[in-house]
């Protein structure tokens, strides 16, 4: 690990989507992982991720027709804002 480095681990188990197919799921799963990667990295502070477990994270919902790029984002930035004790 680098110093002044954080490392976040985040392990979701189960991601429900409906009405879309697998690679969609797979575009999605990636695009959250990159938005998550980038708020992170943007310079939050460290202190203000809480270490306890989440039992669920409301995604919110997406406008019909949203890319899976988008999809993706928009549930990156509420798993984001629950982490950092905004939601």
């Amino acid at each position: 690990m680098n110093p002044g480095k954080t490392t976040l681990r985040l392990h979701i188990d189960r991601l429900t989507l409906h009405g879309g197919t697998r690679a969609d799921a797979r575009r999605i799963l990636a695009a959250i992982e990159q938005r998550l990667s980038e708020l992170v990295n943007a310079g939050s502070e460290p202190a203000r991720f809480s270490s306890s477990r989440m039992a669920s994270i409301d995604g919110g919902a997406v406008r019909a027709g949203a890319s899976p790029v988008n999809i993706g984002s928009h549930i990156a930035q509420r798993i984001f804002r629950g982490l950092s004790g905004d939601a």
